[in-house]
């Protein structure tokens, strides 16, 4: 055996060792609790021992280095130890953190020491020990209100103390910094350089003046504005909060009279009007407006009142928001305590104010002010409990008695909030007519209907309840839309159809007519009288149209289980909304389907048409029989399926590029653009998921950057967005088979097998499934069945944890698909984290709370057996986790 040789295996085994070091450390660092002696010292000596690692590999990696002649092998060596250092490296830092985390805990904050001359005359005088309070610096999360508050203080005790190093105060400075402030900085190292330039940044993101200064002045406009002079703790918040702000200006050199003239009408609309008329009577009208002027007035009164309260010992309780005394009952009667003497109660006077119109003469609920709708509106914008209208809490926190609804005598809500079917009467009741705006959608694509008629019942006129919110939506009857995708690609010979006009062939019970009111110019003639027409049939737009056109269907079709159980299948589990979409693995089995569907729809004078197939046999079977199938004339082969596009003459699915191409360059560079144009590409299989995972990735990036809706974005993170746009044309390109066996002879169906891989990175965790079948030259096969990614949470998560947050959403495929399945036999699951197929192989009872609810979730759903190990670049899965390019994705095998 040579030098290298010997070198490389004595390398070798000192990989494993800190491999197995590695996934230790990881295991102490998940449960590590700082408070413990123990685990401290433990991590101490692990501290040690990567070092030690770290050394020994470094010299190792010298000696082979010297020895390798061959470019390429050592290229690659470089490559692999630099991967093994690096991660030796990141462990240090990680178990230097905690150490250093532990020390600065048991280290209290020193205010910088204050040298008093020696000739001061009080020098002189002994001194007394006092023990002053710990200093404390309040902690700055990112609210740019409590910047300068935040800044100020740890400048003068942190970071004028000559006492520390730089180093020193970088370590107080990330311990004062939480939430969205602390991640801005979260990547910088701790080194001198870095202090000053994490205090730039926080200084550039959170101290920008002009930016402070917009945020002062909002505070002053959202001020809640006080309707009564005897609210005193609504007076003294309204002033404390203008004076916070208007000092913060005040600091940076803004002075208020620049802005007097504006700020002074809104503060003056937040006072009550009696105090609006005494500023004017004591103001000097010939000067101008002095907002320091107008703050020393609201203070005086303020003060005024309270020396007024202590005197007279009475305080005027009217509540802001116009609720009930707390000592009221819900229908004005004062509450007496029962102890309470019988003079007492005589003398006690509470006065209620009604919500809704201000006046203390009657009680809420008598109040004819609003109609009930109104009342209802007032009472969900201003978020009050619906049965007290009081309080904003839940219903089990509310202890206020009410009287029973007069209409159901139940004590759960008052007549006002009562259910329409225990109501006497209800908005609909009532003799009178709706006209809903409508507007046409043009549908260039369609074959039959280029123009559809929407009606907008969600319009409302001012504060009247809309058609819709008076309407019930209904349960989803609906079939799962993935099912009904899963289940089409199951059948060697597809098919496909539509019901013409569904929802005009239900007929509006004649009393509700009335609500379906629309205005129509004759001939489109507006020089002519406007007729107002109603709807006799369910229209588009309304929230109960689609459950009642699926509970009509399904209701039609029970008659038909027994008889046609086979087609009352398909039209049960595979009709989703109006569109059928389903199979089978003979062309007379497809056409009895077809026919049978069409039988029974028709008994219920619905139309089902537009028929296509992959199958040209099939096609020439419904054009020379005698039934009445329709088949699609216009067809261009490329039909939409679900929001894909099938290619029914090569028998592949595609996504459906056609808006989005349209407009995708006129986009600005916004998050708002970027989630529409994210949004547009609809892919419920998860076809494209390594792809769309790159704009998921950038859209929390910019939720991380606090980047509003509509604010321009540049940089590297415009260019990512900007190249990924240019990629989607390439997505033209992709085919996915709509078969699970194209073209193949599977010889044994119990042989088919589910095998689902598993991956996570920092950024993502994804899984995706195939299906594996030996065909009949004994060659295995494999076919793409779902996929799902997923962004990690911004709170960060250890990589292991990812690993299992991708093993339970692999569970729950598993379980999904072998429900759509029935034949599968075999199940594997695949991961290539030894530390997660641990944990799922143990006992979960010993595992910290987040682990073990994972792992019994996977338990319960697959068999721990089941789940084994691959290597990361044998992992398709992986691709979920890093992303990958369109044009690479359509030529990409392994996926």
């Amino acid at each position: 055996m040579g030098a290298i040789e010997k070198f490389k295996s004595k390398r070798k085994v000192l990989r494993t060792a800190s491999t197995k070091l590695v996934n230790q450390i990881t295991l102490l660092l998940e449960s590590y609790d700082i408070k413990k002696e123990k685990d401290r010292k433990k991590l101490s000596e692990y501290l040690l021992n990567v070092e030690d690692k770290l050394k020994e590999l470094k010299t190792l990696n010298k000696e082979i280095e010297e020895l390798i002649t061959d470019k390429a092998v050592f290229e690659a060596d470089i490559e692999t130890s630099f991967e093994y250092e690096e991660k030796l490296n990141d462990l240090k830092f990680q178990i230097k953190s905690k150490i250093d985390n532990f020390k600065i805990e048991q280290q209290p904050v020193t205010a910088p020491s204050v040298n008093i001359p020696a000739n001061n005359a009080e020098t002189k005088r002994p001194a007394t020990s006092i023990s002053l309070p710990k200093l404390r610096i309040p902690t700055f999360s990112g609210d740019a209100s409590t910047f300068l508050e935040f800044i100020n203080s740890f400048s003068n005790a942190i970071d004028s103390n000559e006492s520390l190093n730089n180093v020193e105060k970088f370590i107080y400075l990330k311990s004062f910094l939480s939430g969205e402030a602390y991640k801005s900085v979260s990547g910088f190292s701790l080194t001198e350089e870095n202090y000053k330039s994490c205090l730039v940044l926080l200084k550039d993101r959170y101290g920008r003046q002009d930016h402070l200064i917009g945020h002062f002045i909002n505070k002053l406009l959202e001020i809640e504005p006080v309707k009564s002079s005897f609210n005193l703790r609504g007076l003294r918040k309204s002033h404390d909060e203008s004076e916070i702000s208007i000092r913060n200006l005040n600091s940076m050199g803004i002075d208020s009279k620049n802005y007097a003239h504006l700020l002074i009408p809104i503060l003056l609309k937040q006072l009550p009007h009696d105090l609006v008329i005494e500023y004017h009577r004591k103001r000097d009208s010939g000067k101008t407006g002095d907002v320091h002027e107008l703050i020393k007035f609201i203070k005086f009164e303020i003060e005024s009142r309270e020396s007024a309260n202590i005197v007279t010992c009475h305080t005027h309780k009217v509540s802001e928001s116009r609720q009930f005394s707390r000592n009221s009952s819900y229908h004005g009667q004062p509450k007496i305590k029962p102890n309470a003497p019988s003079s007492a109660a005589l003398n006690t006077v509470v006065k209620n104010v009604c919500i809704f119109c201000n006046c203390d003469t009657h009680p809420a609920l008598k109040c004819n002010f609003l109609t009930n709708e109104q009342k209802r509106y007032k009472l969900k914008k201003e978020g009050l409990y619906y049965r007290c209208m009081m309080h904003k809490h839940l219903m089990s926190k509310c202890q206020v008695k009410i009287s029973p609804c007069e209409t159901c005598q139940s004590s759960q809500h008052n007549f006002l909030f009562c259910p329409k079917n225990k109501a006497k009467s209800s908005p609909l009741d009532e003799p009178k007519s709706e006209t809903e705006p409508h507007r046409e959608v043009l549908r260039d694509s369609s074959s039959s209907t280029k123009t559809r008629i929407v009606y907008d019942a969600s319009s409302k006129s001012g504060t009247n309840a809309s058609l819709n919110e008076c309407l019930v939506s209904g349960e989803n009857l609906n079939p799962n839309l993935i099912d009904v995708i899963l289940k089409f690609r199951e059948h060697k010979i597809a098919f496909c159809g539509d019901i013409a006009r569904a929802f005009l062939q239900i007929e509006v019970t004649k009393s509700d007519r009335n609500y379906l009111c629309f205005l129509h110019y004759k001939n489109c003639d507006k020089t002519l009288p406007v007729t107002m027409y109603h709807f006799n049939r369910h229209c588009f737009g309304v929230t109960c149209s689609p459950f009642v056109l699926a509970a009509t269907i399904k209701t039609h079709i029970k008659k038909y289980k027994e008889k046609h159980s086979l087609a009352y299948e398909i039209l049960n589990e595979s009709l989703y909304v109006d569109d059928l979409f389903y199979g089978s693995s003979t062309i007379q089995d497809a056409f009895t389907l077809s026919s049978d569907a069409v039988s029974i729809l028709k008994d219920a004078n619905m139309n089902m048409r537009k028929f296509d197939t992959n199958s040209k046999e099939l096609k020439n079977v419904w054009l020379n029989s005698n039934s009445d199938i329709e088949t699609n004339e216009h067809s261009d082969n490329h039909l939409k399926v679900l929001g894909l596009v099938w290619n029914n003459l090569d028998d592949a699915l595609g996504i459906d590029l056609h808006s989005l191409l349209s407009n995708l360059n006129e986009n600005e560079c916004t998050k708002r653009n970027v989630l529409h144009t994210a949004a547009k590409l609809f892919d419920p299989s998860g076809f494209i998921s390594p792809f769309l995972i790159r704009i998921k990735c950038l859209l929390q990036e910019l939720w991380q950057l606090g980047i509003g809706w509509d604010e321009v974005f540049t940089g590297q993170i415009k260019e990512n967005f900007q190249n990924w746009c240019k990629e989607i044309k390439d997505l033209q390109n992709l085919k996915i088979p709509r078969y699970y066996f194209p073209d193949q002879i599977v010889i044994d169906n119990q042989d088919i097998q589910l095998h689902v891989f598993s991956d996570a990175s920092l950024k993502s965790f994804g899984d995706v499934a195939y299906l594996r079948y030996k065909t009949s030259k004994g060659k295995f096969q494999t076919s793409f069945v779902i996929s799902k990614s997923r962004v990690a949470p911004i709170k960060k998560l250890t990589l292991p944890r990812l690993e299992l947050m991708g093993a339970i959403i692999a569970s729950r495929i598993v379980k999904h698909l072998e429900g759509i399945f029935k034949d599968i036999k075999k199940v594997f699951c695949w991961s290539d984290s030894t530390i997660v197929l641990h944990w799922i192989k143990g006992s979960a009872s010993k595992y910290k709370q987040f682990v073990a609810n994972r792992v019994i979730e996977i338990q319960e759903t697959t068999d721990p057996i089941s789940w084994r190990h691959c290597s990361g670049k044998h992992n398709p899965a992986d691709l979920l986790t890093r992303g990958l390019a369109s044009r690479d994705l359509i030529t990409f095998i392994k996926w």
